[in-house]
C-alpha cells in the first residue's frame, strides 16, 4: 500500500525543526534604536536643523516654549533586511539645560550606548561659540556620570575611544568596513598605540582657547558628537570684522580633542545638509565611507570625526595667544571696544599731533622775530618788543586749538582755559632769552 504524497526514499522534515526556523524568524531582534539629541543656545538655528533633518516643513506646528521636542529620522542604507535606518531626533530647549529630569527622557542609562549629540552653534555671532561650547560640553559631562556608573561610563568612553580610532586614517587604524571585519590582532596592537597629540585630549591650543573648559577631567564624553555651524550662509556679512580663520581654528580644536565631527551648514539656503545626516548616520552606525572632507570652502566646512589632526589645524592659522571670547568678544558688552571709542581715540591722538605741530612752529616763528629785534633795540626797548612777539604767536597758537578741536572753544570756557595756557607758555619761552641778551649787550 503506497501512502498519498509520498515518496521512495524520501524524509519529510521532523516538526522541531520547523519550530525552530519559526521560531528564529519570530524572535530575530531588529537593530536597536538609534537616538540623536540636539542642543544649543536660543537662536542658534537647532530648531530649522531638527527639522531640516526629518526633511519637514520649517512652518510645521511645534510649540516653541516646549522643553523638549521629539522626531523621527530616516537613513537610506544598504542593509539586507531593512531599507531605512530610524533614529528618534530629539531637541532641547536651553531652559533645561541643568534639569536632569527633563534630559534624562533623551538620554538615559538605556539608550546611551546608541546615542549621539549635536551642539549648534551660531557663527552668525561668532562671540557665542566659546560660552556655548563650554555650557553644553558640561551639560552633557554631568548628565551622563550622573546616570552611568563609573565602570560603564569607563566602557562607553572606551567604546568612543575605538570608534575615533576606527576612523582615523593612520597607520594601525582599524577598519570597520561591514565587507571586511576588523582582524582582533590588528585591532588589539592598534589599541596599545597612543591617539595623537590633541586627539581626545586637551592640546595646548585648546586650554588657551576655551580656558573654561581647561579644569575638565576628560575630553571624551562617551557618547559621539558632532558640531554643526548654522547660518554659514552669514558668514560673508562678518568678514571684516571678525577672524573667521580664528573661528575655524577654534572650532576644530574643540572637535579635535573630543572626537567630534564638525559641519558648517545652513538651513536658508540648504548647504550641507545631507553632510549633517552623513555624519550622523556614520557616527551611529559604524558604516562607511566616511563623509568626505571639506576644509578649502571655509563657508562650508565638514571634517569628519577622527579625521583632522593638530598639524592641519595649524595650516589655517597661527597659534592664538588669548581665549577665544577674548579675541571675538561680544560686540554689545561693555568691555568690547567700540569703534566709536575707537574713533575718539584717533581724533584725540590727531588733535595733540596738531597742537605739538603748531607749538613748534610757534617756537620756531617767535625765536627768529626775537633774534631780529634784538639786534635792532637795546635792553630798555626788549621787554615792549617781548610783548609784541607774543601776541601773534598767542592768537596763532589759539586758532589752531580751536581749529583742532572743532571749534569746541567756542562752546564754553573750556576753550578760554586752554588759550590762557598757551598764552603763558609762550610768555615763559621769550622771557628766558631776555638775560642772554643783556649779557650781550654788557
Amino acid at each position: 500500500m503506497i501512502k498519498r504524497g509520498g515518496g521512495v526514499g524520501r524524509k519529510m522534515p521532523e516538526e522541531g525543526a520547523w519550530s525552530a526556523l519559526l521560531r528564529e524568524a519570530t524572535t530575530r531582534s531588529a537593530p536597536a534604536p538609534r537616538t540623536v539629541v540636539v542642543v544649543g543656545d536660543d537662536q542658534a538655528g537647532k530648531k530649522s536643523l531638527w527639522l531640516a533633518l526629518q526633511q519637514a516643513d520649517k512652518k510645521a506646528a511645534t510649540v516653541n516654549t516646549a522643553p523638549l521636542l521629539y522626531g523621527m529620522m530616516e537613513v537610506d542604507c544598504n542593509d539586507a533586511d531593512d531599507s531605512k535606518h530610524r533614529m528618534g531626533m530629539w531637541l532641547v530647549n536651553s531652559g533645561v539645560a541643568s534639569n536632569n529630569a527633563f534630559l534624562s527622557y533623551p538620554l538615559n542609562a538605556q539608550n546611551v550606548a546608541n546615542s549621539m549629540v549635536v551642539i549648534c552653534v551660531d557663527l552668525s555671532a561668532p562671540w557665542t561659540i566659546a560660552p556655548a561650547l563650554a555650557k553644553w560640553t558640561k551639560v552633557i559631562r554631568e548628565h551622563i556620570k550622573s546616570i552611568m556608573p563609573a565602570d560603564e561610563l569607563d566602557d562607553l568612553r572606551e567604546k568612543n575611544e575605538a570608534r575615533v580610532r576606527a576612523f582615523r586614517e593612520e597607520p594601525g587604524a582599524v577598519n570597520t568596513s561591514v565587507d571586511t571585519p576588523p582582524d582582533a590582532a590588528a585591532e588589539q596592537e592598534a589599541e596599545k598605540l597612543p591617539l595623537p597629540e590633541g586627539v581626545l585630549s586637551k592640546s595646548e591650543a585648546y586650554e588657551t582657547l576655551f580656558p573654561e573648559l581647561a579644569g575638565a577631567d576628560d575630553c571624551n564624553l562617551g557618547v559621539p558628537m558632532v558640531v554643526v555651524g548654522c547660518k554659514a550662509d552669514l558668514l560673508e556679512n562678518l568678514e571684516s570684522s571678525v577672524d573667521l580663520e580664528l573661528v575655524q581654528y577654534a572650532l576644530r580644536t574643540f572637535c579635535l580633542s573630543h572626537g567630534a565631527g564638525l559641519v558648517y551648514c545652513s538651513t536658508r539656503s540648504a548647504v550641507n545638509i545631507p553632510a549633517v545626516s552623513h555624519s550622523i548616520h556614520h557616527m551611529l552606525w559604524a558604516s562607511p565611507p566616511l563623509p568626505e572632507p571639506q576644509v578649502v570652502e571655509r563657508y562650508s566646512l565638514v571634517v569628519p570625526s577622527g579625521w583632522d589632526s593638530v598639524q592641519n589645524i595649524s595650516i589655517v592659522t597661527d597659534k592664538p595667544s588669548k581665549a577665544l571670547a577674548e579675541t571675538v568678544p561680544d560686540p554689545t558688552s561693555k568691555n568690547a571696544p567700540s569703534s566709536s571709542a575707537a574713533a575718539q581715540e584717533e581724533q584725540a591722538d590727531d588733535k595733540a599731533l596738531m597742537l605739538e605741530i603748531q607749538e613748534a612752529l610757534a617756537r620756531d616763528s617767535n625765536a627768529t622775530r626775537f633774534s631780529q629785534v634784538s639786534k635792532k633795540v637795546g635792553s630798555s626797548d626788549l621787554a615792549a618788543e617781548k610783548e609784541v612777539a607774543a601776541k601773534p604767536a598767542a592768537a596763532a597758537a589759539s586758532s589752531a586749538a580751536a581749529a583742532a578741536t572743532g571749534g569746541e572753544a567756542k562752546k564754553g570756557g573750556g576753550g578760554q582755559v586752554d588759550d590762557q595756557k598757551l598764552t603763558d607758555y609762550f610768555q615763559s619761552l621769550l622771557s628766558k632769552p631776555a638775560a642772554t641778551g643783556d649779557k650781550k649787550k654788557k
